[in-house]
């Protein structure tokens, strides 16, 4: 599958290619048609048959587009599907694909695989904890939420740009009677229709299907951007892994890209940080609202296999990150004692991924194994010894430092901040001890001034 990845970007670049060509011919062709309005004799039908010609040339280059754009989505398609299902049979319509590209494009797309296999271990574009179902969703939830602004502001530069082509259209065709068209014979004389020329009409028709295609343009950007905005918003509202709910998105996904013109790299560059910004700061308010609506349904069922057992609590980063402070959860870490991991491992015995025995790595010992539930991988633990120096520290007990917090009225329980703060400091974890204390000193900060109002 290597060389077969990313044949969906390869397409979008070529079509990107073919756009701006496209662009640089409707450009020309605007040129020829204003100016051949004030051109009289022979070199107006040269101006004519030039004008046509791009016209034609216009249309080849808009249909190449979007069969490229078509291809582009077929490949992101088998992409998404090799994805979800690691199904090789998606390789012969990839390699037929593959075999379609340019050369210049296979060199691009063989050096940006290279690119993506060297950072791939760096690369943290959507939550950890989350199924591949998920992970597919919040990657079409970023581009919704990229395309909607990026359509927004094409929209609004095509109806400007729209908008000084019909002004200077109108006013040119208004003045042109004005001028006289002499013709070298008498036998042309029946070409002039109220003293514009048959050629003149034509390009004032070839003007009006220009002006129209634009007019077509600005629709298809404005109908996007709201597309694009709604499956953003429905993908927030979305709740479980509903299957048919995924392949609506989907479908609607692909048929709005292919139906919408290319965003123009100028627009694109433009934007970009700002975007990036954007969707920085609110992928990180998503994620928090992802993780605890996992934590949340995962508490559910792990408290009906517990029963009334309760000596268990959520530990480490998933710990401080319930409790406010502000670190995003690397997993799910359950603490209980040794009555509490035989319990878990009668109960959980079809959902244990990894042994629960007693395991030491040299810093740490306890009876430690690793369950899945609801596609989320959970460590669990009891008996946590800490090696400090040349000692091996026990853990208190489990009912020493319990507390609470609720999420949808769901009470989960967690282990005390002050006591995760002693844990951290004996394991010398100097960034969470510094998130710990920033939550402190932030509470503190608006407790004060709750005193001072």
């Amino acid at each position: 599958m290597d060389i077969l990845k990313n044949i969906s970007s390869a397409y979008f670049k070529e079509a990107k290619g073919v756009e701006f060509n496209k662009t640089i011919v409707s450009y020309v062709l605007l040129v020829t048609i204003l100016s051949s309005c004030f051109l009289q004799g022979n070199i107006l039908y040269v101006s004519i048959m030039f004008a046509f010609m791009l016209q034609v040339w216009l249309l080849y280059l808009k249909k190449r587009v979007n069969n490229t754009i078509l291809k582009a989505n077929i490949a992101k398609r088998q992409e998404y599907i090799y994805f979800l299902y690691e199904n090789n049979s998606v390789n012969i319509e990839l390699s037929n694909l593959y075999a379609s590209l340019a050369h210049k494009t296979v060199e691009w797309l063989k050096g940006e695989n290279q690119r993506q296999v060297e950072a791939q271990n760096t690369s943290h574009n959507s939550p950890s904890n989350l199924n591949k179902v998920k992970k597919l969703l919040w990657m079409i939830q970023e581009n919704c939420f990229w395309n909607h602004k990026l359509y927004e502001k094409q929209f609004k530069l095509n109806v400007i740009s729209l908008t000084f082509v019909i002004v200077i259209s109108l006013l040119i065709f208004l003045l042109s009677p004005l001028y006289d068209v002499q013709f070298s014979n008498d036998q042309y004389e029946w070409l002039s229709i109220n003293k514009f020329t048959l050629p003149q009409m034509m390009l004032l028709l070839l003007s009006s299907f220009y002006i129209i295609e634009k007019i077509e343009t600005c629709i298809d950007f404005y109908n996007g951007s709201n597309i694009m905005d709604n499956l953003d918003n429905k993908i927030l509202r979305m709740k479980g892994n509903k299957i048919d709910e995924f392949l609506d998105v989907l479908l609607v996904y692909y048929s709005t890209i292919i139906s919408t013109p290319n965003i123009s790299e100028a627009i694109y560059y433009k934007y970009k940080q700002q975007l990036n910004d954007a969707w920085a700061m609110r992928s990180k308010t998503l994620k928090k609202s992802t993780y605890k609506d996992e934590i949340s349904n995962f508490v559910k069922i792990f408290q009906s296999f517990m029963g009334m057992y309760e000596n268990w609590y959520i530990i480490g980063s998933c710990s401080l990150f319930l409790q406010g402070v502000n670190i995003e959860p690397n997993d799910i870490d359950i603490l209980t004692d040794s009555e509490g991991i035989e319990l878990i491992k009668k109960t959980c015995k079809y959902f244990v991924i990894d042994d629960i025995i007693s395991k030491d790595n040299g810093e740490i010992r306890s009876i430690y194994g690793k369950i899945t539930i609801s596609n989320i991988s959970i460590d669990v633990m009891a008996i946590p010894e800490n090696k400090v120096g040349d000692k091996w520290i026990a853990h208190d007990e489990v009912s020493n430092h319990k507390k609470t917090v609720e999420i949808d009225s769901i009470k989960i329980p967690v282990r005390d901040l002050l006591y995760e703060k002693e844990i951290y400091e004996r394991i010398k974890d100097e960034k969470k001890v510094a998130a710990i204390n920033a939550f402190f000193q932030h509470t503190s900060h608006i407790g004060k001034e709750g005193e001072n109002a």
